[in-house]
């Protein structure tokens, strides 16, 4: 069950490549009735963190990466960025997603 909270609803987990929490994978899942969540874990090179709340049109989420490691936001289904994400460095970072209403 923690391993599901952490890796799927907050979206905390390890890329594939490289080794050792190097690359951090961000990929929160916000559902249900849930306005928040969040999760750290320790990893070799320091605290990997990640906190996102919802609001019917925003979606915040702030990160930390340790550091010596690198990350990667996808933004869950229904919302985007305004602005490119790419790798993110270590440290402290805010982002806020706006829910994406498809022009009719």
């Amino acid at each position: 069950m923690g391993e599901w909270l952490y890796r799927r609803l907050a979206g905390l987990a390890p890329a594939a490549e490289p080794p050792g929490y190097r690359m951090i994978e961000f990929r929160p899942q916000p559902s249900g009735g849930l306005a928040w969540a969040e999760a750290a874990i320790e990893t070799p090179l320091g605290t990997a963190s990640i906190r996102w709340t919802r609001s019917n049109e925003a979606l915040e989420i702030t990160l930390e990466i340790p550091p010596g490691a690198q990350g990667r936001l996808q933004p869950p289904s229904g919302w985007i960025s305004p602005t490119p994400l790419g790798i993110l460095g270590s440290g402290p970072h805010h982002i806020f997603l706006s829910a994406h209403r498809p022009k009719i």
